[in-house]
């Protein structure tokens, strides 16, 4: 009895109640996707075997796109990559990609991952070592573009600075990840600009 009595006397702000929730609730999701995940990798692209990805990004006030053609060449492990050895308790996995874009696209400054069936990811900037044992220093190229032809590149303010020396139209990229032994890859990950990324299948 009591409870039919409470709903009678407030069952108009009950009501009332229900559309200001339903906004909220809206309002809150729209917060979560164009707030937090544009700034997360939230948006994958999978290519089983080489294909074509483009991108749209924003650089300053300007809105532009990308489009590079990415196949994985092969992802396997090697004792060193370049005179990057693993570090101790760890295994060494080269990965070989090719590329393929227009001399004009802006492709510097990306990172490049490795990922296995959990989801866990692996970066190039990970526990590698030179021949002596020593930590490796933070400014090895390991981009996605040749190191004395990037191509294109950002200023601060979104500009466009061109290359002092012209991106081939296709090239490869050499590049390690330092792996637990007991970790098996599945994917390569290319990212450049939250939050669309590229996802590469490993061939078997």
């Amino acid at each position: 009895m009591r409870t039919s009595a409470w709903w009678r006397s407030n069952r108009l702000w009950v009501l009332l109640a229900i559309p200001s929730l339903a906004l909220a609730l809206a309002a809150s999701s729209f917060r979560l996707s164009a707030v937090y995940l544009r700034w997360q990798w939230s948006q994958p692209t999978l290519l089983r075997a080489p294909g074509t990805y483009s991108q749209t990004f924003t650089a300053g006030t300007r809105t532009l796109q990308r489009t590079v053609q990415v196949g994985v060449a092969g992802v396997n492990r090697t004792d060193q990559v370049d005179g990057e050895y693993p570090a101790p308790g760890t295994v060494l996995w080269q990965i070989r990609l090719d590329f393929a874009a227009s001399a004009d696209q802006i492709l510097a400054a990306c990172e490049i991952e490795l990922q296995d069936a959990s989801g866990k990811r692996y970066s190039v900037e990970g526990v590698k070592v030179d021949a002596r044992g020593r930590p490796n220093p933070p400014w090895i190229h390991r981009g996605c573009t040749p190191a004395d032809a990037p191509g294109p590149t950002l200023d601060l303010d979104g500009g466009i600075v061109p290359s002092p020396i012209p991106r081939p139209q296709s090239w490869q990229v050499v590049t390690s990840v330092a792996l637990p032994p007991d970790v098996q890859p599945t994917l390569v990950r290319v990212m450049w600009d939250r939050p669309a990324y590229l996802t590469l299948a490993i061939p078997q």
